[in-house]
C-alpha cells in the first residue's frame, strides 16, 4: 500500500523570512531516513511517498569485533529480505530456527559487528 503526500510549504518551519538567496546550497538530491509520521518533508513542501509494509521494528546491534577469534574473522556480511524464500537464506533461518519473523536482516562486518534486522510485530508480542 502506497500512501501520498503533496503539501505546500511551511514558511514558519523554513524561516524564508530571515534569510536571504545568498543562505541557499543548491543540491540535486536530498535522502531524508524519517519516519512515516514525520512533518519534516511535509513542513518542506517536498511530495513523498510512503511504502507501507508490515508492523515492524527495527533493531540495531553493535559488537566489538575481535580480530584475534578465528570465528568471528570468517563471518562474513550479508544483507537478506523477504524477495529471498529459500530456506538457506539468512531471513528464512531465522524464522526456523529462532521462530524471528523479520522484513529484512543483515550483518555488516567492519571494525565491529553491526546487525540490523526489522522484526515482525507477532514476532515482537509473542517473545516478549
Amino acid at each position: 500500500c502506497n500512501a501520498l503526500e503533496e503539501p505546500e510549504v511551511d514558511e514558519k518551519f523554513v524561516n524564508l523570512h530571515t534569510t536571504t538567496h545568498n543562505d541557499f546550497i543548491p543540491f540535486g538530491t536530498l535522502l531524508v531516513a524519517e519516519g512515516e509520521w514525520s512533518t519534516t518533508t511535509r513542513s518542506l513542501g517536498f511530495k513523498k511517498t510512503v511504502d507501507k509494509f508490515g508492523l515492524a521494528m527495527g533493531l540495531v546491534i553493535n559488537l566489538k569485533y575481535d580480530t584475534n577469534d578465528a570465528k568471528q574473522r570468517s563471518l562474513q556480511s550479508f544483507c537478506s529480505t523477504l524477495i529471498e524464500i529459500t530456506k538457506a537464506s539468512p531471513i528464512m533461518q531465522l524464522e526456523s530456527k529462532y521462530g524471528i519473523k523479520a522484513e529484512t536482516f543483515e550483518y555488516l562486518k567492519g571494525s565491529n559487528h553491526y546487525i540490523v534486522a526489522c522484526i515482525r510485530k507477532e514476532t515482537l508480542l509473542a517473545k516478549g
